[in-house]
């Protein structure tokens, strides 16, 4: 399979669908393979923040004037599912992918929900101990068509002794496909390359129009220059290896421990949007 790369929109459109837009339209012309959003209705989060998050919702309209700019544009919308309660809307819109976050990597019940209505389901398995992972596969197993499962370490940003890319390649003894979700600062691209170098289906990164803006995801977050910098790097194997030489500690280990920060997102972030 070919490499795909993952622009990651996040909340960085600020709520705002012609900013969105115009992240369709760069994302593309540098050539990245989707582009990302987040589907969640501000009103199902647990962690008091929906008024805060009502600023970024993207209503049902929205996703499908999106998928429109999309599909004009030539580059494949991809979203986050939060919780169960917006699957049936997302497979009403004949998506392929869909994307599962770190955050709900062990919610069982939605990744069975979601095996119903899309092709392929890709994971990010952050904050999550092996067992949940291994959980996880043989749900996906059993259910799914096809699937992806993504390192991640959710941590924003990561330091060099906690990248641990060599996780990837367990991974890649638990499923078809196998990913890297990228939460480096917005100007290190030494994992990214790491992670392609090892050999991986997709990358992501979190993606945003001006690194100056102050939104939540900015610092993890590449511009247009970043994103096309990481889609040429692709292409060029020997400078991959002459990364990964130079940068040997940030393989790290296959199994590895969570660090403190971890578990005070996994407290935070897992259950934010209910079931």
């Amino acid at each position: 399979m070919k490499l795909k790369i993952i622009a990651d929109a996040c909340a960085n459109h600020k709520g705002d669908l012609s900013i969105a837009k115009e992240m369709i339209h760069q994302a593309k012309e540098v050539g990245a393979d989707f582009i990302k959003f987040q589907s969640w209705k501000a009103e199902d989060n647990t962690r008091g923040q929906a008024d805060e998050m009502s600023k970024f919702e993207l209503s049902e309209e929205a996703h499908m004037e999106l998928m429109a700019e999309a599909k004009k544009a030539g580059i494949e919308f991809l979203t986050t599912c939060f919780n169960s309660g917006s699957v049936n809307f997302l497979g009403s819109l004949g998506l392929k992918y869909i994307k599962v976050g770190s955050a709900e990597c062990a919610n069982y019940e939605l990744l069975e929900n979601l095996a119903k209505k899309f092709e392929h389901i890709i994971v990010s398995t952050g904050m999550h101990y092996d067992e949940e992972v291994i959980k996880t596969t043989e749900i996906l197993k059993a259910k799914a068509k096809n699937f992806a499962l993504l390192h991640c370490v959710s941590k924003y940003p990561i330091k060099d002794d906690q990248f641990n890319l060599n996780r990837i390649n367990w991974l890649r003894t638990l499923a078809p496909q196998v990913g890297y979700s990228d939460h480096s600062a917005g100007d290190d691209f030494r994992a990214s390359a790491i992670a392609m170098h090892i050999g991986v289906d997709f990358l992501e990164r979190h993606y945003i129009l001006d690194r100056s803006w102050q939104t939540k995801d900015q610092p993890v977050s590449v511009d247009t220059n970043g994103l096309k910098k990481i889609i040429e790097l692709a292409k060029n194997p020997e400078e991959l290896k002459k990364v990964a030489i130079d940068n040997k500690s940030l393989f790290g280990e296959e199994h590895r421990q969570l660090s403190e920060e971890e578990e005070n997102n996994r407290l935070f972030y897992i259950g934010r949007w209910g079931k």
